[in-house]
């Protein structure tokens, strides 16, 4: 089951598929590429999406058409939300010289975890 934003939506009239082997083989067969929506019910952000972007009559039918649209909640399914929602950290120092030893240290740390 699918959560969409509480305010006024039309997201759900976007053929959304789980994730799984079903939405996959039909995007093999009818030759389309997956389009992955991963949202969280508490995101504001994923809310504002079903509210405008989702909600758009050209997008509804574009998706539809042309796409096999994938939806998952991220509460549902962390190993999906780890797998693709990356978080790409940048490191920068304050030091006048420019980047020290000490900052090549803390990001051998940073990729060691």
């Amino acid at each position: 089951m699918f959560r969409f934003s509480p305010n006024p939506n039309s997201a759900h009239r976007i053929h959304w598929r789980e994730w799984g082997a079903d939405a996959f083989e039909r995007a093999r067969t009818e030759g389309k590429p997956v389009m992955l929506c991963l949202v969280a019910f508490w995101c504001g952000i994923c809310q504002r999406m079903d509210e405008t972007t989702f909600s758009d009559t050209e997008v509804i039918a574009l998706l539809n058409a042309y796409f096999v649209p994938v939806r998952v909640e991220d509460a549902q399914r962390p190993d999906i939300d780890v797998r693709y929602n990356r978080v790409t950290l940048t490191l920068s120092t304050h030091d006048a010289g420019g980047v020290t030893d000490k900052d090549f240290a803390l990001a051998a740390q940073i990729d060691q975890r």
